[in-house]
């Protein structure tokens, strides 16, 4: 048999677990209280917090749900990547570093994309400023997980 992984450092697995955890409160803000991030969102991307109302209440219905269906997700997807970089990340496993890395990612990448050529860089510096509470413990994880593997 070969050897067993050791742990991670405590603090750093323990930061990445905070963050995924502020992905599921966020997440699950946007389902409980969905006009408060719709007028938060109308004020990162408008200037103010009735621009969105101001479209009329079809608009805002529309803006609502969109909001807690993104909170959904996020609060679907927080719990797990806590499993994982419990489990599998504070046990050294590349596959665990692999799937937060590629599930931060895979949402990074494109959401930042389309906020720029939409004309929202205001939205993909936020979203950027969010991606990195979670990047940066993983990335100084990079290294151990894959000396160790």
């Amino acid at each position: 048999m070969g050897l067993m992984p050791t742990t991670m450092p405590r603090a750093l697995v323990s930061r990445l677990q905070m963050s995924c955890g502020l992905v599921c409160l966020l997440g699950t803000l946007r389902v409980v209280v969905p006009g408060v991030t719709r007028q938060r969102f109308s004020l990162l991307v408008h200037g103010t917090p009735t621009a969105i109302d101001a479209f009329g209440p079809s608009a805002a219905r529309f803006a609502s749900l969109a909001q807690a269906l993104i909170g959904g997700v996020m609060a679907g997807w927080g719990p797990g990547l806590w499993l994982v970089t419990r489990t599998l990340i504070a046990r050294s496993s590349k596959t665990g570093w692999r799937l937060v890395a590629v599930s931060l990612g895979a949402r990074h990448v494109p959401g930042r994309a389309y906020s720029l050529a939409a004309g929202f860089g205001q939205n993909a510096v936020l979203s950027t400023f969010f991606t990195l509470v979670s990047a940066a413990p993983l990335a100084l994880l990079c290294r151990r997980v894959h000396e160790e593997g």
